[in-house]
């Protein structure tokens, strides 16, 4: 073999050792910003049903919807929630660039960059809705005029176009990752499961008027979903070649 052979060989070589690890390390960084955006909602939410109970997402009076919002501390919580916001953004250019390494069919990149916009659809809509939160804990102390117009809002968009956006952005980047082996098919068939639970479960919810607590049955294997896969990143993902 040439010598000029050889060294096309070894520069192919560094050049793929130097393409997996890259994507590696946006594994890792996907997983630690998956991670950090579920300790964020984890807080969230335990901390609110510590301090005020359920969330009235049926609430129909005013009365109903003070009762949760007139605690002062839950202003912290909504506050901190913009690190959960954060988590998502990262989470979403970093794994959109670990799945570009394996996703090399036209059908898989679409799938990986439409995935990724509508992750961070959600963020741009989830800044929105947090802002609400906070208003609502101050027209709660106030019992201000406006607070179920507010409260009505801010339910909608959280159980009404944003439960649109989390089925669509974990399936569609749940898919990507079936159709180009950037996760193991058990992972992405588990993404594909829980994304078709909230369509089922949790979207139809507010419409349907199912009972409070009922969209837990999706949101639950939803958090899962966020533990598991956000573990399984931070430890690098697969290799490049072992897809399957």
């Amino acid at each position: 073999m040439a010598v000029s052979q050889v060294a096309g060989v070894m520069s192919a070589a560094v050049g793929r050792t130097q393409a997996a690890a890259e994507l590696r390390s946006y594994a890792r960084m996907a997983g630690v910003a998956l991670l950090v955006a579920l300790a964020s909602i984890v807080v969230l939410y335990g901390g609110s049903g510590a301090i005020a109970g359920t969330r009235p997402d049926n609430a129909t009076t005013a009365a109903a919807v003070r009762a949760f919002y007139d605690h002062p501390a839950l202003a912290w919580l909504f506050w901190q929630a913009m690190v959960n916001v954060v988590g998502l953004a990262f989470f979403a250019l970093a794994f959109r660039r670990y799945l570009a390494g394996f996703a090399t069919r036209p059908l898989a990149r679409q799938l990986v960059d439409v995935g990724a916009a509508l992750v961070l659809v959600e963020v741009s809509v989830a800044v929105v809705e947090f802002g609400l939160q906070l208003s609502l804990v101050r027209l709660a102390g106030l019992a201000d005029g406006s607070l179920l117009g507010v409260f009505m809002a801010s339910n909608w968009i959280d159980n009404g176009t944003m439960l649109w956006l989390e089925f669509a952005w974990l399936g569609t980047l749940s898919l990507a990752a079936w159709t180009s082996g950037a996760l193991p098919r058990w992972l992405a068939g588990l993404g594909l499961i829980v994304a078709l639970l909230l369509l089922v479960v949790a979207v139809p919810g507010l419409m349907l008027g199912y009972p409070v607590g009922a969209s837990f049955a999706a949101y639950g294997p939803f958090m899962a979903w966020f533990l598991i896969t956000g573990i399984y990143l931070t430890r690098g993902g697969r290799e490049l070649g072992t897809a399957s």
